[in-house]
């Protein structure tokens, strides 16, 4: 399981990949190569340092190309998944008219929800918040915007036949690839634009990718823009370069862009997507054990999202916590979910290719034996 690539693991449990994997020593090490062998900008390109650091970035490029088989230059790489739809959501008022439509889920994390929000009344478009996505999808759809797989309850979507209904009117999807990226294939091929983090597939926190179909990023023009995304500027205007370079200014997170290249080959070598899956079904049957125990997941879910009867989850996870046991309580982000279905506080345990069923059974055996925080016996 490679669990000596993870130093954390000596002394601690660690339950929350969703939030964002731990990172391996060889992605750490590359990371460190960086700052110690080549820490040059970018941008200067004219000489040896500055050609490492070009080929380091074009080759994460090419390693997202091959991971959600688009072109490298459909790849923009932001701070993360956020920064990703806030980026396009601000891109795309050229697509939206008055009384358009722009399908949310409701199972949507606020970040994947509230920029399309923003969108819509710039625009005096219509918000859909949807609970049945292909149903909901008419001849005003103009953006669908979904999560592949979410980040607490599982939403069982079909990506391929959503894309195929809104492309029939001419919409667009926008992938939300968060939690997909390593978990399930994500393809370019069934979306018009995927976003995803690098701090999910073992790469370091602050940088991300935002993938655009070459048709769409053409029709673009960034917000932001500065130093190495304009081309020329004069006292009557400036020229966007075309492309992922307009959309791109200033320095880039280099160091962040290499670590997110190596973390994608660690977890192409190494993760195991049934390993996870293997590790929710045996969680939820060994937490099942403990009395008065409430699931709001399903045992063939991404991750377990379960509360005790008549204790605060927050307690339950605080609890936990300062005994090296890392879980996640509240409402995960998934506000309007949550309010909708009038949970407050729920506990996530979620997994990476580092955890094993020891993990589980220590964490089961901790409840059960409660303390000054807890008593379910």
């Amino acid at each position: 399981m490679r669990r000596k690539d993870f130093p954390l693991l000596k002394n601690t449990i660690f339950l929350d990949s969703n939030s964002g994997t731990l990172k391996p020593i060889p992605v750490i090490k590359k990371i460190v190569e960086y700052y110690k062998e080549y820490p040059i900008n970018s941008h200067s390109i004219d000489s040896k340092l500055g050609v490492i650091v070009m080929k380091k970035i074009n080759n994460t490029r090419k390693i997202i190309s091959n991971l959600v088989d688009c072109k490298v230059n459909e790849i923009i790489f932001t701070s993360g998944t956020t920064d990703g739809i806030n980026k396009i959501s601000r891109t795309l008022d050229y697509l939206i008219n008055k009384d358009d439509e722009i399908i949310i889920s409701k199972y949507n994390h606020s970040s994947n929800a509230v920029p399309w929000i923003q969108l819509a009344k710039r625009n005096n478009a219509k918000i859909i918040i949807s609970s049945n996505i292909i149903n909901d999808i008419n001849k005003k759809t103009k953006i669908v915007a979904f999560a592949q797989i979410n980040n607490s309850i599982h939403e069982k979507n079909d990506i391929n036949l959503i894309y195929k209904k809104i492309k029939s009117y001419g919409g667009i999807l926008v992938n939300d690839a968060a939690q997909a990226i390593n978990s399930t294939k994500v393809s370019i091929k069934n979306s018009d634009i995927i976003v995803f983090s690098g701090t999910k597939i073992y790469g370091p926190t602050g940088i991300g990718a935002l993938v655009v179909k070459n048709n769409l990023l053409k029709n673009l023009n960034p917000e932001i823009i500065g130093s190495g995304s304009i081309s020329n500027f004069d006292e009557n205007g400036f020229l966007v370069k075309k492309g992922f370079y307009g959309f791109e200014p200033g320095t880039p997170h280099i160091a962040g862009i290499i670590g997110m290249g190596y973390g994608i080959k660690y977890m192409n070598k190494y993760d195991d997507f049934n390993h996870k899956k293997n590790l929710v079904k045996y969680a939820y049957d060994q937490l099942s054990k403990i009395p008065n125990i409430d699931f709001i997941s399903k045992r063939d879910d991404y991750n377990v999202l379960f509360r005790i009867k008549g204790i605060s989850s927050q307690e339950i996870v605080n609890y936990l916590g300062y005994r090296n046991i890392i879980l996640r309580s509240g409402k995960h982000c998934a506000l309007y979910l949550f309010n909708t279905f009038k949970l407050e506080d729920v506990i996530r345990m979620s997994f990476a290719i580092y955890n094993e069923k020891s993990d589980i059974d220590f964490v089961v055996k901790e409840i059960k034996k409660g303390g000054n925080f807890i008593d379910i016996t």
